[in-house]
């Protein structure tokens, strides 16, 4: 199955480096390629895979809420993102679910590898170091119809990400 994207930005406060915002981002899936490719072009996933469930042609949107714009450089492709994530289900106050701010290491993966979720890839690839944002991520752009971790994640399950931008090696 094939995904086309297609950004739209909201800013709260027009003028304002700092105001929040939201991005909105509609992804349709397309029935043009058979669902083992699109399994096999997703590529090797660090330990938060996934592969839509949901039926073709039906229209997802990933939120992106910017709390921070930082004021470092952007990624590129193929860069190496250091960055902390809390995860939440159901909501931003809901169970937490996993948090390397927590456990004091930050998550690491390479922009556009295939190495995360695909709501992963496209919410934080437009960020700049020292940036703080949510991300809500439907089922299509995670983990899809798959149960994650024996029950910690449920089948189609929306994502809510606390993400923070720290640092990028070419």
């Amino acid at each position: 199955m094939a995904f086309s994207a297609t950004p739209a930005v909201s800013t709260a406060a027009a003028g304002a480096a700092s105001a929040p915002h939201t991005v909105v981002c509609s992804v349709k899936r397309e029935a043009a390629v058979s669902r083992r490719a699109a399994l096999a072009s997703l590529g090797a996933i660090v330990a938060m895979a996934g592969a839509s469930g949901a039926p073709a042609g039906e229209e997802e949107q990933l939120k992106v809420l910017e709390d921070k714009v930082g004021d470092g450089p952007q990624p590129k492709p193929n860069d190496m993102l250091k960055m902390h994530y809390t995860l939440w289900l159901n909501d931003f106050n809901g169970k937490k679910i996993d948090s390397s701010r927590d456990r004091g290491k930050p998550f690491r993966f390479k922009l556009g590898a295939g190495q995360v979720i695909k709501g992963w890839d496209i919410g934080v690839a437009d960020m700049k170091v020292g940036g703080k944002r949510r991300l809500v991520i439907p089922p299509a752009l995670g983990y899809g119809a798959r149960d994650v971790g024996g029950g910690l994640i449920p089948p189609n399950s929306t994502l809510f990400f606390e993400v923070e931008l720290l640092g990028i090696n070419k």
